[in-house]
Formats: C-alpha cells, sequence, structure tokens
C-alpha cells in the first residue's frame, strides 16, 4: 500500500538509521522549550505561508513520533516533502524556516 514511500534498490536498514537519526535530531532542536514555543506558533500561524505552516506541522508532527504515512494523510503533502522537511530541519533547524526573529514576539 505504501510502496510509493521506497526507492528501488533502497536498504531497509540504511533507510531506517536515517529516519532515526533524524527523529533524533529533530528531537534535539525541538527539545529545547524556545524552539518547541516558536515551531509551535509557526504552526498556528495565520499570516505565515501555508508551506511554511505546513512544514511546522511536518516537525511536530515528527517530534511527536508520527510516522511518515501518518504525516501525509495529516498534513496533505507527498511523502517527499515530508522526507524532505524532515532532513533539512534535522540539518538547519529553525532557521530552515528562513526567520530571523522568534515567532513568540521576541527578537533573536
Amino acid at each position: 500500500m505504501w510502496s510509493w514511500l521506497k526507492t528501488e534498490n533502497e536498504d531497509e536498514k540504511t533507510r531506517l538509521l536515517e529516519e532515526k537519526n533524524i527523529r533524533k535530531n529533530i528531537s534535539e532542536i525541538i527539545g529545547n522549550p524556545l524552539n518547541l514555543k516558536n515551531v509551535e506558533a509557526i504552526a498556528m500561524s495565520r499570516t505565515a505561508g501555508i508551506w511554511r505552516i505546513k512544514r511546522a506541522k511536518i516537525i511536530l508532527g515528527t517530534f511527536e513520533g508520527k510516522r511518515v504515512e501518518r504525516l501525509v494523510l495529516d498534513v496533505r503533502v507527498p511523502p517527499e516533502s515530508v522526507l524532505k522537511c524532515q532532513k533539512s530541519f534535522a540539518d538547519h533547524g529553525l532557521e530552515y524556516f528562513g526567520v530571523n526573529r522568534n515567532w513568540c514576539g521576541q527578537l533573536s
């Protein structure tokens, strides 16, 4: 059913290890209460762009332990977008959202 999540000749162990590392990095970044508050503010924003809001919801869902399959259905984006978002956020942290201030109203 979820065959579109796998690429041909993909090593399952490598994919699972990479997914685990990405989840760990996201948890470390979001583990900071200020970072969590900022991502929550973006996800609930009425003025941010729709894709920025969707990306924030993907990150929060990942932090809550949701699988890619669930995020695809919840956020209504392709699985490739979920995976790309998770990897980019794990690599760049809050800079991924392209903001130079905290969304909680404080300047950084």
